[in-house]
């Protein structure tokens, strides 16, 4: 490997003249190269864009279409006030990034931002950005992390983040010319396979983003075997982009982003746990359909649903 929120559905292109892309394209073979980020994000946005656009430049380098930055990239309070304060320079957040996006010719997926939704709640942001740094999909956090971890903090998201109310998928271009479909996810959402199905069955997705900020003893004991238990289960590329390391006194992530194969396997991940850095992958399409048509558990699915007196109206995933 390499070191280191009713659905939306939006066509675009996430082609490039550069680099392994153009050369699997003029080969015939889909490939879509990606890079995971890691970062220990503060309570200042100048600090965190600044290691943004640093990430994006490193994938650039590397021929990346694709930069999937964690949740909480542009802002990490110490308190709820901070939070909340944070979600009024939203526009201007997204400005930064859209200059980032176009500077490197790159997609990026945004998680986590804070936006505002009432004067004591924000969302909980994910935005999906193409190279012109038009948004193409916005997805809200449903699922909010109200937990007293076990050796670690007692955080209640619900306390100032408004829930989501849909999920989102979205549609990008290979260099080839092959449509890929990514399923939008956050962090807590890696716990309720619901979502990921859903997004698979019905929305026919072929990736999943997971920007995360686990906190170390829930990722010490859960992050790579839910991580690989969504990919091997949907079949679906997974990319999951993390916090890592220590933002204050009062919290510390757990780091560890890679990206994970539609068979379960680890194909990317940054070697420092810790560090600020990118992994990259080859996303392969070829590798993915072989998957599903040697284990078509889409059918499969199907015909349980209707064994067991459910219905599959809609869904028309392979």
């Amino acid at each position: 490997f390499s070191s280191c929120h009713s659905s939306m559905r939006v066509v675009a292109s996430a082609a490039s003249g550069r680099g392994t892309g153009a050369v699997a394209a003029a080969a015939g073979k889909s490939l879509l190269r990606v890079a995971v980020a890691q970062m220990t994000s503060v309570n200042n946005h100048a600090i965190n864009l600044e290691t943004c656009e640093r990430l994006s430049r490193e994938a650039s380098e590397k021929n990346c279409q694709m930069v999937f930055f964690p949740e909480c990239c542009a802002f990490l309070g110490e308190s709820t006030a901070e939070t909340l304060a944070s979600s009024e320079a939203f526009p201007t957040v997204v400005d930064s990034f859209r200059a980032i996006a176009k500077k490197f010719d790159l997609w990026l997926s945004l998680g986590g931002l804070q936006e505002p939704a009432s004067e004591s709640k924000v969302h909980n942001t994910q935005l999906l950005m193409d190279p012109s740094g038009s948004v193409r999909a916005t997805y809200r956090k449903v699922h909010l992390f109200d937990v007293d971890v076990p050796k670690g903090p007692v955080l209640k998201e619900s306390g100032y983040t408004a829930p989501g109310d849909e999920l989102v998928a979205a549609n990008c271009v290979d260099p080839a010319g092959c449509e890929w479909t990514i399923g939008l996810t956050t962090c807590y959402d890696l716990r309720f396979p619901l979502v990921f199905d859903r997004l698979r069955h019905v929305h026919n997705a072929h990736i999943f983003t997971v920007p995360s900020a686990f906190t170390k003893p829930t990722g010490e004991a859960h992050w790579h075997i839910l991580l690989q238990a969504r990919a091997i289960e949907t079949q679906c590329y997974v990319i999951a982009s993390a916090q890592a390391g220590r933002h204050s006194a009062k919290r510390e992530s757990y780091g560890h982003s890679l990206i994970i194969d539609p068979w379960g396997k680890i194909v990317a991940q940054c070697s420092d746990p810790n560090a600020t850095g990118i992994a990259v992958a080859d996303l392969d399409m070829d590798l993915l359909s072989k998957v599903r048509e040697r284990m078509p558990i889409g059918m499969h699915r199907r015909k349980g649903l209707a064994s067991l007196g459910g219905s599959s109206s809609g869904e028309n995933a392979k």
